[in-house]
């Protein structure tokens, strides 16, 4: 019976001490509302007048899927064969690589100082406002840009797409021409084994 007469007391006192906490925190409040009341009210003007002054920013996207075709010629054991995951990873480096964005960026800043007679911010702030990454376990290459100029936005997005496309038949012709020496090169060799034999 002592148990049970503890255990009771002591639950009873954890509700006198949560019923103590809550009528010294409406004390205080009523004690200091005028203090609460300026405080929301400064507050809210502050919040209402940077509403009005701030300039809204946009945001545009585009994806792209990376999708590379594995070729199953003799020739594939001489190239390195990259996993799924470091695929994407080139894919989101080459992206973000300077051959990329600083002629994106260099058409940008042409056509903004011929607009505005401004200063354009520099190359580095520029690519920090675009955020390019992959969507979680998939081959989509995300590239998010946000600016308060929605017409810079669609013509950024537009002109890094165009860009990323001429970087990659660049880089496909580059591969072709190099399997085109080594095939060529290899037909020598061959000729000049069959020759000595």
């Amino acid at each position: 019976m002592e148990i049970n007469s503890s255990e009771s007391s002591v639950k009873n006192n954890k509700k006198n001490e949560d019923d103590i906490d809550l009528k010294v925190l409406i004390k205080f409040l009523i004690r200091n509302k005028k203090i609460i009341f300026l405080f929301s009210f400064i507050s809210s003007l502050l919040g209402l007048f940077y509403s009005f002054i701030a300039t809204p920013k946009f945001k545009g996207n585009f994806q792209i899927v990376v999708n590379e075709k594995t070729n199953d010629s003799p020739l594939r054991s001489n190239f390195q064969i990259l996993s799924g995951n470091q695929k994407n990873k080139t894919q989101e480096f080459i992206l973000r690589s300077p051959s990329v964005l600083r002629p994106v960026y260099e058409i940008l800043k042409k056509n903004h100082l011929e607009k505005s007679r401004k200063e354009y911010i520099s190359f580095q702030k520029w690519k920090d406002a675009l955020k390019i990454e992959f969507e979680k376990k998939t081959d989509v290459l995300n590239i998010d840009y946000e600016n308060s100029n929605k017409e810079l936005i669609i013509t950024t997005l537009n002109l890094i797409s165009k860009e990323y496309q001429n970087y990659s038949k660049s880089n496909r012709k580059k591969t072709l021409d190099k399997t085109f020496k080594f095939l060529s090169d290899q037909q020598k060799i061959l000729k000049e084994n069959s020759l000595k034999s």
